[in-house]
């Protein structure tokens, strides 16, 4: 059994204690004076979300309260993460969580804090497994009247896949990453940046511009536990060795597990279609005559934005020779984490150790995580890891 200690779902309030200015308490500014330093600013607005206090500094006053919706919850699923894509690497989806309620206390037809943009989180054991905003709230009344309510929550994703920016300055990974986020109000860290980017005219979603980058310089991007966007760059992984977060060696995990071979993992030819400025030039094929031969043609064109031509086509030798093999592995596990609820905090692209045997071979390896789904009713909670093979150090 799941109680309402250990798991909480969560919208955020404004502090009751405050007098607001406006029809609804939710998302207005406190009638009042901020204190920050030795100097007062007063506070006001007709919406608190996404909004600073008015100080030289620009910092924000969440005032905030959060109430808890898990009383009168019946199920839970969230995702977050990546998938693999038809190109070498994983492609950052937006962040999805939905919640069932049964009664009257949470129906959006009569509850203004149950709208569009209003900030939720679920807690488990006090420590966060997903935050982000409500996208929809509906409700349907069964034959007694009572309402059933389904809320939508989106993570930060979405607000980089609505955000459009064009005209990018010729510049380094880092710098290119801070350009892009920096004035959208999120938290964020970049680490491990290696190459020098061309500039961009053409306009596109933040969340696009930030996968070109990405698809540039070699690197990954996710949005972890905490709701903070990490963005890591080619030479991340070749200075920093990442432990192993869970061992299920034990084979503590759900049977099927989803073991398999796909050739469509496999690409041996590499096309760079590397644009600068808005002119997009060809770079490649560029080929592993190996596994050409052995496999045949698998080719890929990769959107890209490199300053040096010469750094493109060492970075697409590379690929087609990183890419050029397919080989069994695991692709997904399912963990019955509701005896062991600490298992359920685990991390994207954390690693975990697996160990399987089969009648045609055996692996056991490490893998790192690319997406997690929780599917949680007041019963049971089950977590399951979409995996790619982790070289360590590498």
């Amino acid at each position: 059994m799941i109680t309402t200690n250990q798991l909480k779902i969560q919208v955020s309030l404004v502090d009751t204690a405050y007098f607001v200015l406006g029809e609804s308490r939710l998302g207005q500014g406190r009638l009042g004076n901020y204190e920050s330093g030795t100097n007062k600013y007063f506070v006001l607005g007709q919406s608190r979300l996404n909004q600073g206090i008015l100080s030289p500094s620009g910092g924000y006053d969440a005032n905030s309260q959060w109430v808890d919706l898990a009383s009168d919850a019946t199920s839970l699923n969230a995702h977050r993460g990546a998938k693999r894509g038809n190109q070498p690497g994983e492609e950052l989806e937006v962040g999805t969580m939905a919640v069932s309620l049964i009664g009257p206390n949470y129906d959006p037809a009569i509850n203004n804090y149950i709208h569009r943009g209003v900030p939720i989180r679920v807690l488990l054991q006090n420590s966060v497994v997903f935050v982000g905003n409500i996208w929809t709230a509906q409700s349907s009344y069964d034959w007694s009247g009572r309402p059933r309510v389904t809320i939508n929550a989106v993570d930060v994703v979405n607000k980089l896949s609505q955000t459009r920016k064009s005209n990018l300055l010729q510049q380094g990974f880092g710098p290119r990453v801070d350009d892009l986020l920096a004035s959208l109000g999120i938290q964020y860290a970049v680490t491990g940046s290696a190459k020098q980017l061309g500039d961009y005219a053409k306009e596109d979603s933040v969340l696009n511009h930030l996968q070109r980058a990405l698809n540039t310089d070699g690197g990954y991007m996710f949005v972890n536990r905490a709701g903070n966007l990490q963005v890591r760059g080619g030479n991340f992984d070749t200075t920093k060795t990442l432990p192993v977060s869970l061992d299920l060696t034990d084979g503590s995990f759900l049977m099927p597990l989803e073991v398999g071979y796909d050739s469509q993992a496999l690409f041996n030819s590499i096309i760079f279609k590397n644009t600068i400025g808005s002119t997009e030039t060809t770079i490649g094929p560029y080929q592993n005559g190996a596994s050409i031969g052995r496999n045949g043609l698998a080719e890929a064109d990769v959107e890209t934005n490199f300053r040096f031509t010469a750094d493109a086509q060492a970075a697409a030798q590379a690929m087609a020779d990183k890419y050029a093999i397919a080989l069994p592995e695991v692709k997904s596990v399912s963990i019955d984490c509701t005896k062991q609820l600490s298992k359920a905090l685990i991390d994207l692209y954390q690693v975990i150790r697996i160990s399987y045997y089969n009648q045609s071979f055996s692996l056991v390896g490490e893998y790192q995580i690319i997406s997690i789904d929780h599917k949680v009713t007041p019963q049971k909670w089950r977590t399951t890891l979409q995996l790619i093979p982790y070289i360590r150090g590498n």
